[in-house]
């Protein structure tokens, strides 16, 4: 006896009993052709090929499988050549109707005999739609029917494939695509005049012929204008979002009239001069989004190709209100023609005084109510304004007084900081004063560079406490030692031009005087330089020097120098969080002082230290403030006077130098002790009174808002006065 073939799922080849139903093994019956064998449609039709004809209902015969069997295949009538398109509910084939040696376009829904009731029925109504049909530019119905539990019908085959694949040559003739497309428009306008509405009209669903004339296909939104199918509830979005007219974007299944259409037929027209829909997003929902808020871009100002007529056309299609676009297909149709055959159009862009005009002679009287609650509106918007100046010049107040407290505070930590650097340069200097006695009076370059390297490094140290540990930030940027005669004995990190840099005397610099003189005058500290252009690397920046002494003490032998690496880490905190930024300023060495007979003379300052700029980069600054902050020359440079600091001083119209910080700042100055650095805490005028700003902007609105409704309830009190005056009103 033989015995029993043993079947097998054709979705997950489970093994299965001889009666298994529908030839499915039960967890592919409960997932009822879900998504993952949809995008596979091949798989859910049970397609057979010449040589398995004879296998199971809603399987395939042994010998190939339903996605993986070559074609030919066999389906009835019908020899399916080659899959061509996809969609949503159905899958097409190019095939060959045996009976009659014809070549047709065959459709079968998605998910064969799985296939749900309401797939059934909507596949159907594609089928019924389309049949009652008959137009040269609508693709015709051949046949409806069903083949072993399947749904399928036939079409026509079109062999130029779809429009969406010809908008670049459409885009670069105008004129082409507004014939074709009112070629189109005719073809819908015949649709509704048999109660038919498409729903989805796009450029995959215009198919074109091997002369390019086009084909109106795919039916399968399509609704009946006289009767509910039962198929579409409210509130559903159905189509494509791109391609949809707002109602039909808002699931207002009621409000979707031939005005759908009509504006699906001005997107396609909008793609074709464009290049791309009205509206494109991330997502269909943003998409959707679009479509019921925003106005399309003009054509014009993605293509300077669109002739203005055309573009009125396109917009008019697109417009929000169904109300406002052609009546009908037909009235779309001839308007294209019309410009195909160079007539004027009908259709004119109004502008927005004519839209006003019209709208006074209308309503003459609430035009005049409008006019009074407009002139209240600017006595009220006046006033607004005036609280507004006022709110924005206590924001002003009050942002120059906070930035001065922390220009203060600011002052104070540069302060503290250079301390910290002065007391490490003059423990160098007591801790190994004889070796570098030894080294300012030698010639040994290379004995001054390891010393100084070493310095470098040890100064450098996050041990040492001058930077904080783990940070690549650096307390000095330089260290070197000179002789009496300025000229340099050693540096760390070496110059580029050695020879030229070791040959050049730096006695007139104010770091050497300053040490000199302060060795002349007895003290034992350290001297804070002004700022100065370096030799080795050209970089701006300020020196801590302190004299080296001989052996008794009375004569200066060298002098130890030590420069600032001036970046960010450097004293001026960052405040761009809060709106705010932090700049240091220095006067520069050997510029002019004013004297008693050149009163108007400034001295010459640079910044330092910004934001926008990088270490070494500097910046000429002039500014009244600067100048009042001098000090004596006597002055201990880190000495705070008995009184305390001096106040900071402020300018609510300060014009930053560096580029990129132009317009309005309200900055505060404060001097770093009776050094000759200046900190200046800024606040940009426009971020200060933003808040004020928009509260001042709210409160016109919400006035604004106040008087159109009290002019509307006046407005609506006088027209029904007039209705009831016995004269009326004209």
């Amino acid at each position: 006896m033989t015995a029993p073939a043993v079947q097998s799922c054709p979705r997950c080849g489970t093994a299965l009993p001889a009666d298994a139903p529908a030839g499915l093994c039960p967890h592919c019956l409960l997932r009822g052709g879900l998504a993952a064998d949809d995008a596979d449609p091949d798989r859910t039709q049970g397609l057979s090929t010449p040589a398995s004809r004879h296998g199971t209902l809603g399987g395939v015969g042994a010998g190939a499988s339903g996605a993986n069997a070559p074609f030919p295949r066999r389906f009835g009538d019908y020899e399916l050549l080659e899959r061509v398109a996809a969609g949503g509910m159905g899958v097409v084939y190019k095939a060959r109707q045996l009976s009659v040696n014809r070549v047709v376009a065959l459709k079968m829904i998605i998910g064969g005999q799985l296939a749900t009731e309401a797939e059934v029925l909507r596949f159907q109504a594609e089928a019924e739609a389309a049949a009652n049909l008959d137009h040269p530019n609508i693709v015709p119905i051949y046949e409806v029917g069903e083949h072993e539990g399947r749904h399928y019908f036939t079409m026509k085959f079109i062999d130029g494939g779809n429009l969406a694949a010809q908008v670049d040559h459409y885009r670069n003739h105008p004129g082409a695509a507004a014939k074709l497309l009112a070629t189109c428009a005719v073809a819908v306008h015949y649709g509704h005049r048999r109660g038919i509405l498409h729903r989805d009209l796009k450029p995959a669903n215009i198919l074109l012929d091997a002369e390019g004339k086009p084909h109106v296909s795919d039916f399968g939104v399509a609704k009946r204008m006289d009767a509910g199918s039962g198929l579409t509830q409210s509130g559903t979005v159905i189509g494509t979002p791109a391609y949809m007219a707002p109602e039909q974007a808002a699931g207002k299944v009621k409000e979707i009239t031939t005005a759908a259409d009509v504006y699906s037929l001005g997107a396609i027209l909008y793609e074709l001069l464009t290049g791309r829909p009205p509206f494109v997003a991330e997502s269909s929902h943003e998409t959707l989004r679009l479509v019921m808020e925003q106005p399309p871009t003009r054509p014009r100002a993605l293509s300077a190709k669109v002739d203005r007529d055309l573009e009125t056309i396109c917009l008019k299609c697109l417009d929000k209100d169904r109300r406002q676009r052609y009546r009908s297909a037909e009235e779309l149709a001839d308007e294209l023609t019309r410009y195909v055959h160079g007539e004027p159009i009908k259709a004119r862009p109004v502008g927005r005084a004519a839209r006003v005009l019209r709208w006074s002679r209308r309503n003459p009287v609430a035009a005049g109510l409008v006019v009074g609650a407009a002139t209240l509106l600017l006595f009220t918007t006046a006033a607004a304004v005036y609280v507004a100046r006022a709110q924005v010049a206590a924001r002003e107040q009050d942002t120059l007084q906070t930035n001065a407290y922390a220009a203060n505070w600011v002052a104070g930590t540069v302060l503290l900081q250079l301390k910290d650097y002065c007391l490490a340069v003059e423990e160098t200097v007591r801790r190994d004063g004889e070796e570098l006695r030894r080294l300012s009076a030698g010639q040994d370059r290379a004995a001054a560079e390891a010393f100084c390297r070493a310095e470098f490094e040890r100064l450098n140290d996050p041990a040492s406490g001058l930077r904080r540990s783990g940070e690549q930030k650096l307390a000095f940027d330089s260290v070197f030692l000179q002789g009496p005669d300025g000229v340099t004995r050693g540096r760390w990190p070496p110059p580029p031009d050695a020879e030229r840099y070791y040959r050049m005397h730096f006695d007139g610099r104010d770091y050497f005087r300053g040490a000199l003189r302060f060795a002349a005058e007895g003290r034992g500290a350290a001297y804070v330089s002004d700022a100065f252009r370096s030799e080795a690397d050209a970089m701006h920046k300020i020196a801590i020097s302190r004299a080296v002494l001989s052996g008794n003490g009375k004569t200066v032998a060298g002098v130890f120098v030590a420069t600032v690496a001036t970046d960010p880490s450097f004293g001026p905190q960052n405040y761009r969080g809060v709106r705010r930024s932090a700049v240091l300023a220095a006067r520069e060495e050997d510029a002019g002082v004013a004297t008693e007979g050149d009163a108007g003379a400034v001295p010459r300052h640079i910044v330092l230290l910004h934001e926008g700029m990088t270490h070494g980069q500097y910046i000429p600054i002039a500014h009244p403030h600067l100048r009042s902050f001098e000090t004596d020359a006597d002055a201990d440079p880190l000495r705070i006077p008995p009184a305390g600091p001096r106040p900071a001083a402020v300018d609510a119209n300060y014009a930053d130098p560096v580029a990129g910080y132009g317009g309005r700042w309200l900055a505060a100055f404060a001097p770093v002790g009776n050094t000759h650095l200046v900190v200046i805490v800024q606040t940009r005028f426009e971020d200060a009174v933003a808040l004020d700003k928009q509260a001042a902007r709210r409160l016109a609105w919400l006035a604004a808002a106040a008087l159109v409704v009290l002019f509307a309830l006046v407005g609506l009190t006088l027209w029904t006065s007039a209705r009831r005056s016995p004269r009326g009103v004209r």
